[in-house]
C-alpha cells in the first residue's frame, strides 16, 4: 500500500511538473515597446520576436510563440505596425504574418507562395505593398488581408518606401542594380526610374525628401566598397544630393531634422541629410557592439529619447543582443534577443 501511495503521488508530481513546464507567461500588452524580430538562422525556421519596454526596461522573449504556440517561420525580414495590427514578412515561409500589434496574437496570414518570399513592405492608408524574391511588388488591403494587384519589376528588389503617393523601390539585382523604380501608388504603374549607384539597397523618407542607400560593390567581388546616399525629391523625382560613404553602407534609421544614422563596416556613420554632410564618421564603433566579428546587423532610432539601438548577431549562430548608445557614442544598456536580430521597430 505504502510503495502504491509512493508511486500515485510520483505520477501526480511529474504530471503537474510536465504541465508547467509547457505553460509559457503572459505576454503583457505592449505599451512603449521596442519591437525586434530576429531573423533566424538560414532554413532552420526558428525566427522570433522580442519586446523591450521603454518604461519598464523589461525584456519579453520569443512573443509571437508565447502568444500562439507555434513558429512565426523562416526568416522574418522585416514589421510595420500599422494601427492596431503588425504585419510580418517571413521570407522563407512565404508569407506575411499579421498579428495583433499588442499581444502579437495572429489575426491572419497573406500567403506569398506564388509571388515568391515577401522581404520588405510599406504601408499607405489602407492599402500594404511588399516587395518579393521573384522580383515583383504585391499590393494588398490591410483591412482584409485580400492581394489586390502585382507586377513584376526590376530584378532583387529590396527597400521599399510611401512618400507623396507614390512607392520608391531599391532594385538591388543582387549587387549589379542600379535603379530605384518610382510606382504611382493611385494607377498602380511605373511613373520613372531613377538612376543611382550601384546596388541599392535600403530606402527611407520623411514624406517630402527620399533617401536611398547603395551598398556598393564588396571587396571580396572585386569592388572598392564605396556606396552612396542619394537624396530624391519626392515630388518633383528629381535627384537633389548625393553623398559617397566607405565600407558598403547598408541598413539606416531616419532621425530627427533628415539625420541619418547608417551601418558601414566601421559602424555607424551619422549623416545631416538636410546638408547631405557626414556629421561624424564612426559615431559607435561596430567594436563596441560586437568586439569578436566587429558587426552592428541592426540599427533602430527612439527619436522620443534620442537613442539608438543597435542589433548584435554576435557569431550570428546564436541569440543575439540589442545595445542602447545616446548620441554621444556612450552604452546605456542591452537586452537579448533572437538570432540575428534584423528589423527593429517602435511602437508608441
Amino acid at each position: 500500500m505504502k510503495k502504491t501511495l509512493i508511486l500515485i503521488f510520483t505520477f501526480l508530481f511529474l504530471f503537474w511538473g510536465c504541465e508547467n513546464s509547457t505553460e509559457t507567461e503572459p505576454i503583457v500588452e505592449l505599451n512603449k515597446a521596442v519591437i525586434v524580430v530576429s531573423e533566424g538562422g538560414f532554413a532552420q525556421n526558428n525566427s522570433s520576436v522580442t519586446s523591450y519596454s521603454i518604461e519598464e526596461k523589461t525584456t519579453q522573449n520569443d512573443i509571437y510563440f508565447a502568444a500562439n504556440s507555434s513558429s512565426l517561420g523562416d526568416t522574418g525580414n522585416d514589421l510595420v505596425i500599422a494601427g492596431d495590427n503588425g504585419f510580418i514578412a517571413v521570407t522563407g515561409s512565404n508569407k506575411i504574418e499579421v498579428v495583433n500589434a499588442n499581444d502579437f496574437k495572429s489575426v491572419g496570414t497573406i500567403d506569398f507562395t506564388e509571388f515568391g518570399g515577401p522581404r520588405k513592405i510599406a504601408i499607405s492608408g489602407n492599402t500594404g505593398y511588399a516587395t518579393t524574391s521573384n522580383s515583383m511588388l504585391v499590393k494588398f488591403d490591410i483591412s482584409t488581408f485580400a492581394v489586390l494587384d502585382t507586377m513584376t519589376i526590376g530584378f532583387k528588389p529590396e527597400g521599399i518606401v510611401s512618400a507623396g503617393g507614390k512607392l520608391f523601390i531599391a532594385i538591388s539585382g543582387w549587387g549589379a542594380g542600379t535603379i530605384v523604380t518610382v510606382v504611382d501608388e493611385s494607377t498602380f504603374q511605373i511613373v520613372k526610374n531613377i538612376s543611382v549607384k550601384v546596388n541599392p539597397t535600403n530606402v527611407v523618407s520623411d514624406g517630402s525628401d527620399v533617401f536611398v542607400i547603395s551598398t556598393g560593390t564588396y571587396a571580396f567581388a572585386g569592388g572598392d566598397g564605396m556606396g552612396m546616399v542619394t537624396k530624391i525629391d519626392a515630388t518633383s523625382l528629381t535627384v537633389l544630393d548625393t553623398l559617397q560613404i566607405e565600407k558598403n553602407p547598408g541598413r539606416v534609421a531616419l532621425g530627427n531634422d533628415e539625420e541619418l544614422f547608417l551601418i558601414n563596416g566601421d559602424g555607424i556613420v551619422h549623416i545631416g541629410g538636410a546638408t547631405m554632410s557626414i556629421i561624424t564618421s564612426t559615431l559607435i564603433s561596430a567594436a563596441d557592439v560586437n568586439n569578436v566579428y566587429y558587426s552592428i546587423y541592426s540599427v533602430g532610432y527612439d527619436q522620443d529619447n534620442d537613442l539608438l539601438y543597435l542589433g548584435n548577431p554576435k557569431d550570428y549562430s546564436q541569440n543575439g543582443d540589442v545595445a542602447i548608445f545616446n548620441l554621444s557614442g556612450t552604452e546605456e544598456g542591452r537586452f537579448d534577443v533572437g538570432i540575428n536580430p534584423g528589423t527593429i521597430v517602435f511602437k508608441k
